[in-house]
């Protein structure tokens, strides 16, 4: 019920818009916030009644049958499944919704490889940075 209270009558615009740089305000990019923001609630329109218990279940993907991963074992599952491969954790500079220095600190306690800060980047670097982010990955 709280992601529904959140969602109900909110802008997903000014949402999406909050969780990225500055930058992205600008007028000009207002058609790219538009696209994105129906991207983000298409499927709230498609699934109405349930898309809330649907995003719970998302944040409950770490659970187990003898219950939840979190902490130091969560950490521990995460070096151990990761285990001969190179970890990257990636960024935004200004991420409002995790801290870079909270990233930084995950990818010290998962053994990651690398890490990367995107510049004028939020929380959203898959949308603000699509081409730089596909770097990373690939």
């Amino acid at each position: 019920q709280t992601a529904r209270r959140v969602y109900d009558g909110r802008d997903i615009e000014e949402a999406v818009r909050q969780q990225m740089h500055p930058r992205m305000r600008a007028p000009e990019l207002a058609g790219t916030i538009a696209a994105l923001a129906e991207k983000y609630e298409a499927p709230i329109q498609e699934f109405p009644d349930t898309w809330d218990r649907a995003l719970l279940n998302v944040y409950r993907a770490d659970m187990g049958r003898t219950g939840s991963l979190n902490g130091r074992a969560l950490l521990s599952a995460g070096r151990a499944a990761a285990r001969g491969m190179l970890l990257l954790v990636a960024t935004g500079d200004v991420d409002p919704i995790v801290s870079p220095a909270a990233s930084r600190r995950v990818a010290e306690l998962l053994g990651a490889g690398r890490f990367e800060s995107m510049a004028d980047t939020g929380h959203l670097p898959m949308d603000e940075r699509p081409e730089e982010t596909a770097d990373l990955l690939l």
